[in-house]
């Protein structure tokens, strides 16, 4: 059975004569018939003037967390992350994440992000976007929240109940897809993403089930590899098996009757002739030699395409479908990916979102036919 989620009607802050969330619940619930005892009483005779609902609870949204943010976010906090990025990765950060928290706070939007129990959804997503930040995207989603009310690279998505679910994780290039694919395609389908960088493997360990939420999924495409190498820089082909597999199976236990799809690691520089890294094209970086050296390392010549033929092995015994990015990409190397990098030009990723919508459509216009 399919579960949908609509966003509320009314937020906390639409509603001023109540004084307490309990009062607002009420207020909800009894609708017009609440009025006082005459509506009441002709309501009991002609049902069609009820318009009693059942209050919100956060359960209902597909995404939330029960972090206290006024106990996670406090200036210690921010001062240790901002130390331990300055240890290792020398301004990563700004370190104005405690002024940015500060100053949300005092906004309307930061008061609700505040309410744990708030049950409005598109204020959860928020909250579970900021609960999921790391070191790289904290100050960028608070800075988000304060200047447009949202965070720069995930999206509020209101599910419309007779379009199909799907889900979208992966790394940071699938990231680079992720508003390409929701502005094209979302009037087709309900294109939520995971609300991080989903990174390794052991990352999957440990977020898989918040990502997934409350919802039910038709599709959900997920990719992992760039990070895998860079965690363990050797052909460790057998935890990737293993974690894979582990990946594959707690979807399907979430979701039984989910089309799973993997999307194959796109390529390193070395894997083409024309973009070999060099000293010229690695400039731009600060120790540009050691970097063109550790790119190498970690991604030599056909180690990616080792990889993703494991994949490929493990997607077919288990009838999950493969997004081929890796051959979207390969011949247009120079052109689309950023020189010295695995990161993509704009134009690379808006042609990996088309070839995903070339895996994805088709289901979604099955799913369709069949839910309508």
């Amino acid at each position: 059975m399919r579960t949908t989620h609509t966003r509320a009607q009314a937020t906390m802050a639409d509603i001023t004569a109540p004084a307490t969330i309990a009062e607002v619940a009420q207020v909800n619930q009894s609708g017009f018939c609440g009025l006082n005892r005459l509506f009441s009483f002709l309501c009991s005779f002609v049902p069609f003037l009820s318009t009693e609902t059942t209050p919100r609870v956060v359960s209902d949204c597909i995404f939330h967390t029960t972090t206290d943010f006024s106990q996670k976010y406090t200036k210690e906090y921010f001062d240790d992350l901002f130390k331990l990025s300055e240890k290792y990765n020398p301004g990563l950060m700004k370190g104005n994440g405690y002024d940015l928290w500060e100053e949300l706070k005092s906004m309307p939007l930061g008061q609700e992000m505040l309410i744990t129990e708030n049950s409005d959804c598109a204020v959860q997503w928020k909250r579970f976007v900021l609960d999921q930040s790391d070191t790289i995207t904290l100050e960028e989603n608070l800075q988000g929240f304060v200047l447009n009310g949202e965070a720069p690279d995930f999206r509020y998505v209101e599910d419309d109940p007779e379009l199909p679910n799907v889900l979208l994780l992966g790394d940071s290039i699938s990231m680079g897809t992720w508003l390409y694919f929701q502005d094209w395609y979302g009037s087709k389908a309900n294109i939520h993403t995971a609300p991080t960088n989903c990174g390794p493997f052991e990352k999957y360990d440990d977020s898989l089930d918040s990502w997934l939420g409350n919802q039910s999924w038709d599709v959900v495409q997920f990719n992992v590899g760039l990070h895998h190498l860079a965690r363990y820089q050797e052909d460790d082909f057998l935890t990737f098996d293993f974690k894979m597999r582990s990946v594959i199976d707690r979807i399907h236990s979430h979701s039984p009757e989910a089309i799973v799809v993997f999307a194959s690691t796109t390529p390193s520089p070395y894997d083409s002739q024309d973009s070999i890294p060099d000293l010229q094209t690695c400039i731009q970086w600060f120790f540009g030699e050691y970097w063109m050296n550790l790119l190498q390392d970690i991604y030599p010549e056909g180690m990616i395409s080792s990889m993703n033929d494991v994949a490929r092995l493990i997607a077919s015994e288990y009838g999950v479908l493969v997004n081929d990015r890796y051959s979207v990409v390969a011949p247009v190397l120079k052109e689309e990916q950023i020189p010295c990098d695995i990161h993509f030009r704009d134009s690379g990723y808006e042609r990996l979102a088309l070839s995903d919508w070339e895996t994805i459509g088709p289901l979604v216009d099955q799913i369709g036919r069949t839910i309508n």
